[in-house]
């Protein structure tokens, strides 16, 4: 099963789409910033194991997502499938903004799949996503 590397500043909501994930047989690897989560997805690289899919928060303390995001290109470690989540994705043209400034910022080469998701998201949604971007090739 997938390797996802969740990383999400509010505990509550960590630990409820750890559980969703997880009761749906993912392998997840939980982390709270974006400083963690570079170290984690380096180390799971390290071990010939790197995540599948990359879920998180754009919104926390110290680096936010985006940063993290570009970080991981940088350090060639950054999945090739990333999901966002944020309350401001509820406005329009917010994902494509964010996503449009996104990958000005990563190296050119770097190739990934991209999903801006509004938060909260149901349970159903989630699940629905993953499945699909686990099952999209990435270009």
């Amino acid at each position: 099963m997938a390797d996802i590397l969740v990383v999400d500043a509010e505990k509550d909501s960590r630990k409820s789409t750890n559980y969703i994930l997880h009761g749906a047989g993912y392998q997840i690897n939980p982390v709270e910033g974006g400083r963690e989560a570079v170290s984690r997805a380096l180390l799971m690289q390290s071990h010939d194991r790197p995540a599948d899919l990359l879920l998180t928060d754009w919104h926390m303390p110290e680096v936010d997502g985006m940063d993290m995001i570009v970080a991981m290109a940088y350090a060639r470690c950054l999945p090739e499938r990333v999901i966002v989540l944020s309350r401001d994705f509820v406005s329009p043209g917010k994902a494509d903004v964010f996503s449009e400034k996104l990958r000005a910022l990563v190296p050119k080469e770097t190739k990934f799949n991209f999903l801006a998701l509004a938060k909260p998201i149901p349970e159903n949604q989630l699940l629905y996503a993953v499945v699909h971007m686990l099952e999209d090739r990435v270009e």
